[in-house]
Parts: C-alpha cells; sequence; structure tokens
C-alpha cells in the first residue's frame, strides 16, 4: 500500500448550522471524494490526531466518522499500520463511476446549429483579418479609469449604486447624441445595452413573431442575419447597387410577401456607401405606405473621415417607424463601451421588460463616469485623435492595395468606419485564397469573403493593423493570388 500523501483536505467543507451530524457530514464529503478521485484507491489517511488538526475538527468525531465509512466499505483500518482508500473490488462495487475530468460528450439530445457557427481566430496565426474592428490598443484607458477612481472617492458615490437609472448620464449621454446625430429625442427614447448583438436581439424579440418577413441587402451583415435567423425570421434579400437597395426590387418582393421591417446599415455594410438622399426619401415613403419598420444600424457613426459625417434616416423621419441602433465608445475600451436603441417610448418601454430577463443594467458607476467624460468634452477631443489615427491607416492601406493589385481590384476610399469594400476584377477562387493563406500564417475569417456568379469581394478592416503588417498581409494575398495564376513569387 503507498505511503501517506499529506493532502490539505480543502475539499472537505462542514456547516455546523446544518441538521445532519458533523460526524456524517465528513462521512459524505470522503465519499465524495473517493469518487471523485481526489483519495485514489490505496491512499493512506494521516493519523487521526493530524487530520483532526487539518480540518479543525475534534478526534473522537473522526474516528466515529472512520468507523462508519469501514462498516460501509469505503476504508480498511488496519491495526498499527493505517487507514486506507479500500481496495478495488469494494471500491467498483460501492462507488459512483466518474471519469476524470468533465464529460467532452453529453448523454441527452440537443440541437446543433450550424447556423450560429462562426470561425474563431487562432492565436497560431502571424496575422489576421476581420471585417472592420477598432484597435484594442489605442483605447484610451487611462482617463475613465482616473474619474472612475475619483467618482469611488466622494462620500455620495453609494447612492448611485441603489438607483434604477442614472439621469445624469441619460443627460448627458442624450444631449451627445441630439448634437451629434441631428436627432431630437429625451432619455425616454434609449434603451442602454452591453453590446450590438443584445440590441438586434432585443429589437427582433419585441417587433417579430416566428416566420415573420424582413428585408435585407442582398449583400449584408452575416452576423445581423444569423441573429434575425436564429429568431425563425425568414430573410427577403433585396438588389443592391452602389446607392443601397433597390426600391424597385423591394417594392416587386413586399407584393409576394407581407414584409414586417427592412434591416439597413446606415453605411450598407459590407460595401461601405451610404445611401444617397433619394433613397433614404423614398425608403421613408415605402415604409409609411406599407406600414413595416425600418430597423437602422449605425455602429460607426462616429467614425467618419469626411468634414461632415453621413446623416442617419432616423434623423429625418417622424413617423414614428425607425428604430436606430448604435454604438458608443469604441475610443474607450470594453469596459466603456456599449449600444443603444433610439425608438419611440412606448416600444422602449417594452423592450425594457425584454431586456431585464437577458442582461443586467450598465454599471452606474461606469454609466456615471461616461457621463462625466461627455459633459467634460473629453468624448470629442479621444474621437477627434482617433479619427486621425484611423484615417491615416485608411489612407496607407489603401494606397498600398493600389501600389500591390493596381486594376486587378476595384474599391473607394471609405468614408466611415473601419473596413474596405474591395471587389476583384480577376477570376480568383476565394477559399482557395483563404486556404493559401493560412499556410503562409495569415487567417482570413470566412464570413469576410463574398464570392457568387455576380461577384468577388472582400471586407477586408484596416484599422487594427500597423503599417508593417498591412505590408507584409498584402504581400501574402499578392503571393497568393498569383499562385492561382501560376505566377512565380514576387
Amino acid at each position: 500500500m503507498n505511503s501517506p500523501v499529506l493532502l490539505n483536505f480543502d475539499f472537505i467543507y462542514l456547516d455546523k448550522k446544518s441538521n445532519t451530524p458533523i460526524y456524517i457530514q465528513l462521512v459524505d464529503q470522503i465519499i465524495n471524494a473517493i469518487q471523485r478521485g481526489y483519495l485514489h484507491h490505496g491512499y493512506r489517511f494521516p493519523g487521526t490526531r493530524c487530520l483532526s488538526k487539518l480540518i479543525k475538527l475534534n478526534r473522537n468525531t473522526i474516528v466515529k466518522s472512520f468507523s462508519e465509512l469501514e462498516d460501509l466499505g469505503w476504508i480498511k483500518i488496519i491495526p498499527n499500520k493505517g487507514t486506507y482508500v479500500q481496495n478495488e473490488a469494494i471500491l467498483e462495487k460501492n462507488s459512483v463511476k466518474i471519469k476524470a475530468g468533465f464529460p467532452s460528450k453529453a448523454s441527452f439530445d440537443f440541437e446543433n446549429s450550424e447556423l450560429l457557427k462562426l470561425e474563431n481566430v487562432k492565436d497560431t496565426f502571424e496575422f489576421y483579418l476581420n471585417d472592420g474592428k477598432p484597435d484594442p490598443y489605442l483605447s484610451e484607458l487611462k482617463l475613465p479609469a482616473k474619474i472612475y477612481s475619483n467618482i469611488l472617492n466622494r462620500k455620495q458615490y453609494k447612492n448611485k449604486l441603489g438607483a434604477s437609472e442614472n439621469i445624469f448620464f441619460l443627460k448627458h449621454f442624450t444631449n451627445y447624441i441630439n448634437s451629434t446625430r441631428n436627432l431630437s429625442i429625451s432619455h425616454s427614447n434609449i434603451l442602454i445595452t452591453k453590446n450590438h448583438e443584445m440590441a438586434l436581439q432585443l429589437v427582433t424579440k419585441v417587433i417579430t413573431v416566428p416566420k415573420d418577413y424582413i428585408a435585407v441587402s442582398e449583400i449584408s451583415n452575416f452576423k445581423s442575419n444569423m441573429i434575425l435567423q436564429s429568431n425563425q425570421i425568414n430573410l427577403i434579400p433585396i438588389d443592391i447597387d452602389n446607392q443601397g437597395i433597390i426600391l424597385d426590387d423591394l417594392r416587386i418582393k413586399s407584393s409576394l410577401k407581407n414584409i414586417k421591417a427592412i434591416y439597413i446599415n446606415t453605411q450598407q455594410y459590407p460595401a461601405t456607401t451610404a445611401l444617397n438622399s433619394q433613397r433614404k426619401i423614398e425608403l421613408l415613403n415605402f415604409a409609411k405606405e406599407k406600414n413595416c419598420v425600418i430597423i437602422e444600424d449605425d455602429p460607426d457613426f462616429d467614425f467618419y473621415y469626411t468634414s461632415r459625417p453621413t446623416t442617419p434616416l432616423a434623423s429625418i423621419n417622424n413617423e414614428g417607424n425607425i428604430i436606430y441602433i448604435g454604438k458608443f465608445g469604441n475610443e474607450l475600451g470594453d469596459n466603456y463601451n456599449f449600444s443603444y436603441i433610439i425608438a419611440p417610448s412606448d416600444f422602449i418601454i417594452e423592450t425594457k421588460k425584454h431586456q431585464a430577463v437577458y442582461e443586467n443594467p450598465i454599471h452606474p458607476l461606469v454609466a456615471q463616469t461616461i457621463g462625466e467624460i461627455i459633459n467634460e468634452g473629453e468624448i470629442s477631443k479621444i474621437l477627434r485623435k482617433h479619427r486621425k489615427k484611423y484615417k491615416e491607416r485608411r489612407d496607407y492601406f489603401c494606397n498600398l492595395l493600389i501600389q500591390h493589385f493596381g486594376n486587378e481590384i476595384e474599391f473607394n476610399f471609405p468614408k466611415n468606419g473601419f473596413a474596405v469594400w474591395v471587389k476583384w476584377k480577376i477570376p480568383i477562387n476565394l477559399m482557395r485564397l483563404k486556404q493559401d493563406c493560412e499556410k503562409k500564417n495569415l487567417y482570413i475569417p470566412q464570413h469576410i469573403l463574398y464570392q457568387n456568379k455576380k461577384i468577388t469581394a472582400m471586407r477586408i478592416g484596416f484599422a487594427h493593423l500597423e503599417d508593417n503588417e498591412m505590408i507584409a498581409i498584402l504581400k501574402i494575398l499578392q503571393i497568393c493570388i498569383n499562385k492561382q495564376f501560376n505566377k512565380a513569387e514576387i
């Protein structure tokens, strides 16, 4: 039999307030430890005096527990030698068979959703692309941390913790939204959510029932489409051109199906071109005529590279049929960014009921911190600095695209956001390109690739890349594309 190994027995928990006698609790805890492999077959327990000190329990109680365990066949007490976990035959007879580690396969049935399956960036790749995400290393972390710390040093800060809403935050955030997006809302028109996906999920839950129809762009946001379809919504793809969705096609398809809502992205994801003024008016008139909802998604509004941002559709409509989804705080880091829904007050009241089931509200001290950043004018300063940096990256990346691919591609310098919509004018296989690039340490997620009979394109994020990374990535792309045409590496 094995020599004793002195464990600290921290897996033993005894509740002295329980109605169950302590010695029975100890018996149950030791049996559980044997079943789960903490105490293996042949393990020799420390002496009862030593064990008494380890678990801070009367020695007589331990002796009584050991006697019970021996009667049950879990341990064997050998006079003058020690107390051991019982032999394998008896252990096999009495124990529940529990494998080491947690099971990898469930014994029950559940639906395995291929729809919601997304690739993950593998840490083994040196370089990776995305569909346009800000650079976390540029996040302004010190300022919010400083203001948050100052709030904690105030005597009244605990009063904020019990409040259902942070009025200070809502007031200044509402003012910020009105001034930047040319809206005229009150805080009763706003619902704050933790992220964009939750915002769209909540909107979908409130305005639709399974089997409803929602119109989307023929080429649109993959993740947003997944959220809609996971709620058993039927998507109606609408043809697009350089100015966005084509209203004639929308009218034709709405005559065949009763469209409940139209989902659009202000910047026309993935193509990065906004609806022109005429299309906006036509779309508003259509929605009014058909009594359907427009879900306007505008996550990149704050990051524009022209003298003026693109005006959201919600700013030119007072019919009460637009739900606007935005994002705030990309420049402040994960702890201080959030998404929000702007809609008529009665819709917000109903949506809050659903939100209470799915997520907790933003932490009141985080809300207070953001409110003070806005109030002090710091958010505008930070955004100006970040826009300048991202514009530099956009310009550098776009010029590199021209240098590497010239007449082989078609694209525009994006006016908003963190990605470039690149259309290939040469017959390349994007899935083969993805595979070849991964062999050269460049990861390309499948959802940024768009290829059918009419189009071969990629939405390539530039914001997370340093200059040297851009050069290396485009070099790999060029090599792998040349490979498809049997050109030598250059």
